[in-house]
């Protein structure tokens, strides 16, 4: 009875398959202790018991490391969030007295030449180079010796406060590193594409330098007759129709302003490493494409300019732009590592401790973006050093044939002066110097300036002017200001239904602010230290003239 329950049963003469009188014979089986002693098994037991634990360590596992990773995605958001106020609170606070500081330095500087007979601050520059003096100019000194003893003096003001801007420029470009660092690194730098004529745009950012190399005595030259000899082929060997067939037209599409940022680059490193004496060699070459054995047809490439148009157009080859010195040189060590970040070798004697060893580093970062590179070569050291910018160029119409017209701001020569109509600005700042030194430079070009001292105040004064018909052509806006911030005041304009010309002033350059700014209404948005020449530029890219009577929009009732 003990085995009763576990008891089996069979049958081994079913009825079916016997005759009905036959017996029916059963066999029961039960099993002994011995049986269960060999067979029996917790094994399902403890099988179910450790499923059961492995699914709740696993999700116990699970839940922890999403909360591990949950609370490091929040302390990393929480340290951008802090890296982001810092970099905006140190910008800000930093170029708001370095403004004041540029601007009154160019007003004096501006006040200097108008006294020495010259036009403007770079006639004076050329002149003072040429001459080859520290405080004499023979061509706009001449006359009695009072006249030139205040003109000599004149210039040691001009050459000093020359030197001080110049400092000034240095710690902007620091900043100017840091952020541009923290966008490569982050992927948010963004290119606003255009045309570029890209001979004339390094042609015409290349002079800048000119007065500095002549300042060290070195031989500086630009050449682009290897471009024209690299292109000989094309209407012979090669398509005409898709080729340039002259150095001047070379397009390529990618944003000027970070294109000649590079180019600057270049020029200001080999000055700075190359010896009072040396040599500096710009030059250019053209590098044919060389189609795959896979390709049948060149491949087509879309663009999207930054005013939204699109072009569809055809790579035709690469352009090479070399910045050959005759500096410091570089061991081939040096050269693999010089475009890693904060890279800077023998700092303290070949750059005195200036620069953040960035440069480079971002150059190159603007090189890729636009689908070229940056590369370095180097003999060794005391034998120059030799950086090549490589950029793709595309078939594109030229605008003197009628095609598309050329987009590129900085591509003016730089050595013209701009003539614009006077235009009626009102200066927004709610820092009192700023606002009186950036009301006398426009006034001194021109300009009629009224000057705001809160964003609430230039509301009301647009709104004033609407209502007169006294239309102002751009408003220069601050972006932090105490009652009403400049995006605000921007966008409380742009609801009332005024078109005006709107450009941010600010030292906040995150790229949520200045999208912040445009998304609000400005048309653009200019860094601080002000400079005059970028107004210029924008005036001219958006074709800001002198507004006709009604020109805005109507007041909303």
């Amino acid at each position: 009875q003990k085995y009763d329950k576990n008891k089996l049963s069979t049958t081994l003469t079913p009825p079916e398959n016997w005759n009905q009188d036959s017996a029916t014979y059963q066999l029961h089986m039960y099993p002994t202790q011995e049986f269960f002693d060999v067979y029996s098994t917790r094994n399902p037991y403890i099988t179910s018991f450790g499923a059961v634990g492995a699914i709740l360590l696993t999700s116990a596992l699970f839940f922890l490391y999403d909360l591990i990773v949950r609370r490091d995605i929040k302390s990393k958001q929480e340290l951008l969030r802090a890296k982001r106020a810092f970099v905006r609170f140190v910008s800000h606070e930093v170029r708001t007295p370095l403004n004041s500081v540029i601007m009154g330095l160019t007003l004096m500087q501006e006040d200097i030449c108008t006294a020495m007979g010259f036009k403007s601050i770079d006639e004076l520059k050329r002149e003072n180079a040429d001459s080859g003096s520290e405080d004499h100019i023979p061509s706009k000194a001449d006359g009695d010796s009072k006249k030139g003893h205040t003109q000599g003096g004149n210039l040691q003001v001009f050459t000093l406060s020359e030197e001080i801007h110049d400092n000034v420029l240095r710690a902007v470009d620091v900043l100017n590193d840091l952020l541009n660092y923290d966008k490569i690194e982050t992927g948010n730098l963004k290119l606003e594409l255009v045309i570029i004529p890209i001979q004339d745009l390094i042609e015409n950012t290349a002079k800048e330098f000119k007065v500095a190399a002549s300042q060290k005595k070195i031989d500086f030259s630009i050449t682009f007759s290897g471009i024209d000899e690299d292109l000989k082929p094309v209407g012979k060997e090669l398509d005409e129709t898709m080729f340039p067939k002259t150095s001047l037209a070379c397009r390529t599409i990618g944003d000027d302003i970070r294109v000649a940022q590079v180019v600057r680059n270049l020029l200001s490193n080999a000055i700075k490493f190359t010896p009072e004496g040396g040599s500096i060699r710009l030059t250019g070459h053209w590098i044919q494409p060389v189609p795959t054995k896979h390709e049948t047809k060149t491949k087509e490439v879309q663009f999207t300019l930054k005013r939204g148009e699109e072009i569809v157009t055809t790579p035709s080859g690469t352009l090479k732009i070399s910045v050959a010195d005759s500096g410091a040189g570089m061991t081939q060590q040096q050269v693999k590592t010089v475009f890693a970040d904060g890279v800077q070798f023998n700092a303290n004697e070949l750059q005195k401790g200036n620069g953040t060893g960035l440069g480079l580093h971002i150059a190159k970062g603007i090189m890729e973006l636009h689908g070229g590179d940056l590369v370095a070569q180097s003999g060794g050291l005391g034998k120059g050093t030799v950086f090549s910018m490589l950029m793709p160029l595309y078939h594109l119409p030229n605008s003197e044939e009628g095609g598309l017209p050329e987009q590129h701001p900085i591509a003016a020569d730089l050595e013209q002066e701009v003539e614009s109509t006077p235009l009626r600005i009102l200066v927004v700042d709610d820092a009192a110097m700023n606002r009186k030194l950036l009301i006398r430079l426009l006034k001194n070009h021109g300009h009629v300036c009224v000057g705001a001292d809160d964003g609430d105040v230039a509301v009301e004064e647009i709104r004033q002017s609407l209502k007169d018909g006294n239309h102002y052509d751009t408003v220069l806006l601050d972006h932090e200001m105490p009652n009403l911030s400049g995006p605000d005041a921007a966008q409380q304009m742009r609801d009332m239904g005024c078109d005006v010309f709107i450009v941010g002033v600010t030292g906040n350059l995150l790229p949520d602010d200045v999208a912040y700014f445009k998304q609000c209404g400005a048309n653009a948005v200019l860094p601080k230290p002000f400079k005059l020449a970028a107004l210029e530029e924008l005036w001219a890219e958006y074709s800001v003239q002198q507004r006709v009577p009604d020109s805005c929009g109507p007041i909303p009732a």
